[in-house]
């Protein structure tokens, strides 16, 4: 019957530097390529990216754009599977972005339902 309760802020997002958003992306895109078995591998590319554009999208539409940016920094360097540390102060190419405000139309209909 115990029960155990978290005291942090209620969003923790708004507290998070870019960095952590670069980091847990780029990290978890290099783990679930890396871990996921053969047979499932299919389009998991595009099932990673899709979600981390859609962070960067919800980060984007409460005004944290350099965190949207850190998120979709890291999802590409995930992608094309580089480490190292965060190099936060590049652009992000043109075609991730634009693909971002591309996917904002489909990722609309469930950031309105959260």
């Amino acid at each position: 019957d115990a029960k155990a309760r978290h005291l942090r802020p209620a969003n923790n997002m708004d507290y998070r530097p870019p960095y952590y958003f670069y980091l847990m992306t780029r990290n978890g895109i290099l783990f679930w390529l890396r871990h996921t078995p053969s047979p499932h591998r299919r389009l998991i590319h595009l099932k990673l990216l899709d979600r981390s554009l859609f962070l960067a999208n919800i980060l984007s539409g409460k005004g944290q754009h350099d965190k949207a940016r850190a998120c979709m920094l890291g999802a590409l360097d995930g992608l094309m599977n580089r480490g190292g540390p965060p190099r936060l102060e590049r652009r992000v190419p043109r075609l991730v972005e634009l693909l971002r405000r591309i996917m904002l139309i489909q990722h609309g209909k469930h950031i309105a339902a959260r």
